[in-house]
């Protein structure tokens, strides 16, 4: 199925050499090594970052490349559904020349920024210029979320990893998050090749309890990004201690399959163009978190079919 624009491969290809362009007729090698200098610091200073840990707070933690509508629309969400305290934060990784991710758009790194400022989200800058030699999606995200790890082994905290086109859809409530941060985390089971491993998009950890310094979001041969995470899971028996979430997986469900309370979801899930043979594209975990998946364009759809799914999302949401 046809879903418009250039294929996966052509636009990252496209955006990718535009964006190796823009490096060289920009850059020399002093600012190469400068380029490297900076991301270090970046990283360093959001090691060492003073979050001032609320022990009450859940602190949800979203990584954001386009989109700053989205960011709106998870702000909205959490306000009415998360019946907890809080904290949402946004890694701000848009990248600064055109892009895929950013559809060629170099306005949506301060967009994002500037969304958070006017609604009072602490917004965190990943090091990505060098992402402009990296045009693999899991490899781009495997290296943002090495930054992000930083961050959450830095604090002791409740942390919830929520992907930016993502959604609670119903009251999520105290004895909710206490299932969740059971044990030594909750997250999202995949399987390459007889290898387990966790979804790096979706999962729950209490660093308070939970020793997170070797767990490892990379790819791994067979594996997309998190791939790696197969290794500490593996640690300690961890694989059999630690909560795994059901969902309705992309294309394995359709109208049939919608709960009884999610009905208010219908509109959006018939109307999806991406979906595929009667099936929908998008997913629902444990009938509270609805995804619609590929926000980041990751698989090179276009903006076109963005915008539709965006404007679906608004009448629903």
């Amino acid at each position: 199925m046809k879903r418009g624009g250039l294929s996966l491969k052509d636009a990252r290809n496209s955006y990718h050499k535009k964006g190796i362009s823009y490096f060289n007729n920009n850059s020399n090698n002093s600012n190469n090594s400068n380029n490297s200098n900076n991301e270090h610091n970046e990283h360093k200073e959001v090691e060492n970052r003073d979050l001032n840990i609320d022990p009450n707070k859940i602190y949800i933690i979203s990584c954001v490349c386009n989109q700053p509508s989205y960011i709106k629309m998870q702000d909205l969400s959490f306000k009415k559904y998360i019946k907890v305290p809080y904290e949402f934060i946004v890694f701000n990784d848009a990248k600064k020349w055109p892009d895929y991710t950013n559809f060629g758009d170099t306005n949506v790194y301060n967009n994002i920024r500037n969304t958070c400022s006017e609604l009072n989200i602490r917004c965190f800058d990943i090091a990505n210029d060098h992402h402009r030699y990296v045009p693999n999606a899991s490899d781009r995200h495997s290296q943002s979320l090495r930054y992000i790890m930083k961050f959450v082994r830095a604090n002791k905290a409740r942390f919830w990893m929520i992907d930016s086109d993502m959604w609670p859809v119903t009251d999520m409530i105290e004895e909710d998050f206490t299932r969740y941060f059971n044990g030594e985390g909750t997250f999202v089971r995949q399987t390459r090749r007889n290898m387990i491993y966790a979804w790096p998009n979706l999962w729950f950890i209490d660093t308070n309890k939970v020793n997170v310094s070797d767990l490892e979001w990379d790819g791994f041969p067979h594996c997309d990004s998190g791939g790696k995470s197969q290794f500490w899971l593996k640690k300690n028996n961890r694989l059999n201690t630690v909560n795994w979430i059901s969902h309705l997986e992309s294309c394995n469900w359709g109208p049939q399959d919608i709960p009884v309370n999610m009905k208010f979801l219908e509109n959006f899930l018939l109307n999806d163009p991406r979906n595929v043979n009667k099936k929908f594209w998008a997913e629902l975990y444990n009938s509270q978190i609805f995804h619609v998946r590929a926000g980041s364009n990751w698989n090179g759809e276009g903006i076109k079919i963005h915008s539709i799914v965006k404007a679906l999302l608004e009448k629903t949401l």
